[in-house]
């Protein structure tokens, strides 16, 4: 996988207009984001209304239920990762 495009945002904005016009204009099949919920929800609900439709990964620091809760039916084919314990640790 090669990066084709980076794209940022001022910490606790959801000021993500440039971030998308930036990756957008990469073409990419999937965008790897990093954030917390509001600002990669409105990223994803701007690059729908502007007909820019990749595969949106996200990582869990995002609050997959947050994000989930904010897109509703936009979410739909959004995956987030998820850290959980290894099965061969016992607490």
């Amino acid at each position: 996988m090669e990066l084709t495009a980076e794209g940022t945002f001022e910490r606790n904005t959801k000021a993500v207009g440039s971030a998308l016009r930036t990756i957008k204009r990469a073409e990419p099949e999937a965008v790897v984001m990093v954030g917390t919920y509001g600002p990669c929800a409105e990223f994803i609900k701007l690059a729908h209304k502007s007909g820019f439709d990749p595969v949106f990964v996200n990582i869990s620091f995002v609050g997959a239920n947050a994000l989930a809760r904010e897109l509703g039916p936009e979410g739909h084919g959004v995956i987030v990762s998820q850290v959980v314990p290894s099965p061969g640790i016992r607490q």
